[in-house]
């Protein structure tokens, strides 16, 4: 909260940070994005290893693959079409605007592929994903 409060204290308001603000400040500039990554990557680098020393068969999902670098790990990414992000976005409520911002403050789709192990389409419901998930970890566990 006080590194928030000290950078924007514009998004601070009766000790909560807007995260609507919060996002439209940082997705807009890169190097205040770099400031807040620069801060919280960090910490959850450190949660992160902190849970995988207690179970090292983790399974863990990040919105922002490849931000941080998992040695000996297995990236399986959800590939979901860039309009389908957008509106399901929007659809929880985000303006379209916002979610634009992050979209182009991402690596490229390309890039995302390219450093993934492997990769699911996400281009259907949740329960045909969730299908899709389950088979793939079958095969993941060798069963």
């Amino acid at each position: 909260m006080r590194f928030a409060k000290r950078n924007w204290p514009q998004v601070v308001a009766n000790s909560a940070i807007d995260r609507s603000a919060l996002g439209r400040l940082v997705f807009n500039d890169p190097s205040q994005l770099r400031q807040l990554e620069e801060f919280v990557h960090p910490l959850v680098v450190a949660e992160f290893e902190a849970k995988f020393a207690k179970a090292p068969d983790l399974v863990v999902e990040v919105s922002v693959p490849f931000a941080i670098s998992i040695d000996n790990g297995f990236v399986l990414l959800i590939d979901t079409p860039k309009e389908m992000r957008v509106d399901r976005l929007v659809g929880r409520g985000m303006v379209a605007e916002d979610v634009e911002a992050r979209l182009r403050s991402q690596r490229p789709r390309q890039d995302w592929l390219y450093l993934a192990d492997a990769a699911l389409s996400n281009n259907q419901t949740e329960d045909q994903l969730m299908q899709d998930v389950e088979i793939f970890w079958l095969w993941w566990r060798g069963l």
